[in-house]
């Protein structure tokens, strides 16, 4: 019985990760690729006018976030799985 409370708890909380990190890497996406001025958050409605160098710097970090929990989430499901 625990042992399945457990599992379901491990889960819930794998499922939450994935999302953090589709998030993180759409949003990242989204910075990078995406920011032009018909869509939300483009530089003029934000303040930030000519400095295009910002979003891609929050792009490359979001996507770097989604990056490592990525593959901390993979290490940790390994460890869990050998041991």
């Amino acid at each position: 019985m625990r042992g399945s409370r457990a599992s379901e708890g491990d889960t819930a909380m794998r499922r939450m990760e994935l999302a953090v990190i589709v998030v993180f890497a759409i949003a990242g996406l989204y910075s990078l690729l995406f920011h032009q001025d018909p869509l939300p958050l483009n530089h003029e409605a934000v303040g930030l006018g000519t400095l295009h160098f910002v979003h891609d710097v929050v792009g490359i970090v979001l996507i770097g976030i989604a990056g490592f929990l990525w593959w901390r989430s993979q290490r940790d499901a390994r460890a869990a799985t050998t041991g």
